[in-house]
């Protein structure tokens, strides 16, 4: 898709339903699934669980947004770090 149609749509997106999408970008589920190498079944049960955030656009056509995505991620590698933190205590503190 033109990058000029691609800018139309996102503008008419956010009049027509609101959504707030600073240059946000809209990815399927199979993107999803490929970018975080997962089943496309976890993308929607973390839909589900409100931990990643989706815009549905018709009866069958679900979107995903990046920032969602990468946010998730985020918060992925933050708990493994903390998690790490915690294994490398001494053992009396534990």
């Amino acid at each position: 898709m033109d990058n000029f149609f691609r800018g139309l749509w996102a503008k008419r997106l956010k009049k027509d339903i609101g959504v707030i999408m600073d240059e946000d970008e809209l990815w399927s589920i199979r993107k999803v699934a490929r970018h975080l190498q997962v089943s496309k079944k976890w993308v929607y049960r973390m839909l589900a669980d409100q931990k990643l955030e989706g815009v549905k656009l018709g009866p069958r056509s679900l979107r995903v947004l990046r920032s969602s995505v990468e946010g998730l991620v985020e918060r992925g590698l933050e708990k493994n770090q903390s998690e790490n933190l915690e294994d490398h205590r001494p053992l009396g503190s534990r």
